[in-house]
């Protein structure tokens, strides 16, 4: 059994953090941390996703029901494109992106705003979606 638990830590004055974390049981019952289920997620093979951002920012971190578009065609008829959407859980996030700092010093991630980016539980790993349509969110 796999359980993934979201968090937050005010990690400094200027910095925030949230997390998606895995947790799951050995034999004993013991708790572990840690196990590589976001395969999808930026090239790589991750234990642990965490979220780096500006203190005076405030980003969304949630599990939540979201229509995702399983299939998209253009219907010439109507003259726009008809979409098969489905209802599905999901972890769903902001999108962070470089903030510039006016004195020169290292640019603070906040959120976009109005990007957000997801993952769904699918064949036992969290599979990345870049670009959730948040609407119903």
């Amino acid at each position: 059994m796999i359980y993934t638990l979201l968090g937050w830590e005010g990690l400094n004055a200027s910095t925030m953090q949230k997390i998606i974390e895995i947790m799951t049981f050995d034999d004993r019952g013991s708790p572990q941390f840690g196990k590589k289920v976001f395969t999808t997620y930026k090239e790589g093979d991750y234990k642990r996703i965490l979220f780096r951002y500006s203190s005076q920012a405030t980003m969304v971190l949630r599990y939540d029901e979201q229509f995702i578009t399983n299939e998209r065609q253009w219907n010439s008829a109507r003259k726009k494109f008809d979409e098969n959407r489905s209802k599905t859980r999901m972890i769903i996030f902001d999108r962070l992106v470089p903030l510039e700092q006016k004195d020169g010093s290292s640019p603070l991630l906040v959120p976009s705003g109005d990007i957000y980016d997801g993952f769904i539980f699918e064949d036992s790993s969290w599979n990345y979606i870049e670009g959730v349509d948040a609407r119903n969110y």
